[in-house]
């Protein structure tokens, strides 16, 4: 099983854990849709985003 370092973030509160809990993987594109939907329930998220190396940002 590999390590995962999972940041937590809490969405619409400047208050730790009151806001809507998510979690960021950097580099999650390595993972596949069902590997992040599992680290998500392992973690107790319902909600991830993955961060990518890759910007297409203008």
């Amino acid at each position: 099983m590999k390590i995962v370092t999972v940041h937590h973030y809490d969405a619409f509160s400047t208050i730790p854990n009151k806001g809507n809990p998510a979690g960021v993987v950097v580099e999650g594109d390595q993972y596949s849709e069902v590997e992040m939907q599992d680290i998500a329930k392992q973690v107790g998220f319902n909600f991830f985003q993955r961060v990518s190396n890759t910007c297409t940002c203008r």
